[in-house]
């Protein structure tokens, strides 16, 4: 965890040492080369002007790729932050903030700067209202990305965010990044109109999109019937139509290719078991595991399958965490897996344990 001192040191270091600290957390918020342009959604972004956007959604939906393209479009002046584990100091992530805004808006963040390097500074008592009073006073609008939010996990930096948010002058929209909802109270803001979210829903390809990417710009020339399946296969999944093309460009019959596609694709496979079944706990693995059979689910039916109770309740964290689970309703009651995660998932059952599919499908 890095100090308060050594935040401070790093602040008030050469130019140099600045450019050393801060590029790495600068640069990522960018759109690669082949990216296609997200129009639709930058368009709804760059119309908006709320307290807080909220762009959450499982891995692969583009949720960087869209802050850049917005930050492309739009007139305002961008603060961004690409966020990870070492963030979670307190000082260390207001750290970059202010810096952040320093960078956007000149005229902002030399209190906040001095309150840092003070022995006992206090981010709540000092540099935070700083902040506000610098952005308070400039005439121009900003907007502040935290790309990669889910690394942060530290409370009392949540709980600063939100006190942040409450005071934010009219002209700051704050825009967060991440694949699992933040412990952040929403409800008011949505009530108020004062929060926008984008979701897997709205970042998912439409047919159209996935055509322009695959036949415009990787230029693969598939099929109309072709383009479909595809399309119908992923879900729209952004990174899943991506990779589905890495395969496509080699393939010799990519009609039949597109044709077998889904979740035993070795990219697929790959690329889900890395991101997300290695990065869970063993309780949540085993759930995703034994639920993989089930065509749409509820908590009852969940616990049926498992063995045990409390399945609602877990649905309802899977949900919150956005791993790949697409709600049925409105009452957070049923629910499905999005089609290749659950293949994925009953792939990798099959491999290490058929017996537990005879047993799930017995309970």
């Amino acid at each position: 965890m890095t100090s308060m001192f050594q935040a401070a040191d790093r602040l008030t270091g050469t130019p140099d040492d600045e450019a050393v600290f801060f590029e790495s957390n600068f640069e990522r918020v960018r759109a690669p080369r082949d990216a296609l342009v997200r129009a639709r959604c930058t368009d709804v972004l760059r119309a908006s002007a709320p307290r807080l956007v909220l762009l959450a959604a499982p891995p692969g939906f583009g949720k960087t790729t869209l802050l850049a393209q917005w930050r492309e479009v739009d007139d305002r002046a961008f603060a961004c932050v690409s966020l990870d584990s070492g963030d979670n100091d307190p000082v260390t992530f207001w750290s970059y903030i202010v810096h952040a805004i320093g960078q956007a808006a000149p005229e902002c963040g030399a209190a906040a700067l001095s309150a840092l390097s003070e022995p006992r500074g206090d981010v709540v008592d000092a540099v935070v209202p700083a902040l506000l009073h610098d952005l308070e006073a400039i005439d121009e609008n900003l907007v502040l990305v935290l790309d990669d939010y889910q690394e942060i996990t530290n409370r009392s930096c949540h709980d600063l965010l939100n006190f942040f948010l409450e005071r934010t002058p009219g002209n700051v929209t704050v825009a967060l990044s991440t694949r699992s909802d933040p412990p952040i109270p929403m409800g008011r803001l949505r009530a108020l109109e004062e929060l926008l979210e984008l979701r897997a829903v709205d970042l998912s390809f439409t047919e159209a999109e996935s055509a322009t990417f695959l036949n415009e710009i990787l230029h693969l020339g598939l099929a109309t019937e072709s383009l479909g399946v595809l399309h119908e296969r992923t879900e729209g999944w952004p990174v899943g139509v991506h990779l589905a093309a890495m395969s496509l460009s080699q393939a010799d019959d990519r009609a039949g290719f597109v044709a077998h596609f889904g979740g035993a694709s070795r990219h697929i496979v790959d690329y889900l078991t890395e991101v997300v079944l290695n990065t869970l706990d063993e309780e949540q693995h085993e759930f995703l595991l034994e639920t993989s059979v089930l065509d749409t689910m509820c908590g009852p039916l969940c616990d049926a399958a498992v063995g045990r109770q409390g399945s609602a309740e877990v649905l309802v964290e899977l949900e919150r965490a956005n791993l790949f689970l697409i709600p049925l309703d409105d009452r957070r009651e049923w629910y499905r897996y999005h089609e290749l995660f659950a293949d994925v998932l009953q792939y990798r059952l099959l491999q290490t344990d058929p017996e537990l599919v005879r047993t799930v499908h017995r309970r």
